[in-house]
């Protein structure tokens, strides 16, 4: 089952924070978080996301 939880806070003008139950927990958050804002950024370039 998958974790209801946010997982990633974003605090406008310091940064990204990521949360979990075991910090390889809060790791993996980390890193599928900024995956995911690179593609975002990615895909922002050819239009609107």
């Amino acid at each position: 089952m998958l974790d209801p939880y946010p997982r990633l806070i974003l605090v406008k003008g310091i940064g990204i924070f990521s949360t979990g139950p075991t910090f390889k927990d809060a790791k993996i958050a980390m890193d599928v978080g900024l995956n995911s804002l690179s593609v975002i950024l990615q895909a922002a370039k050819f239009g609107e996301f």
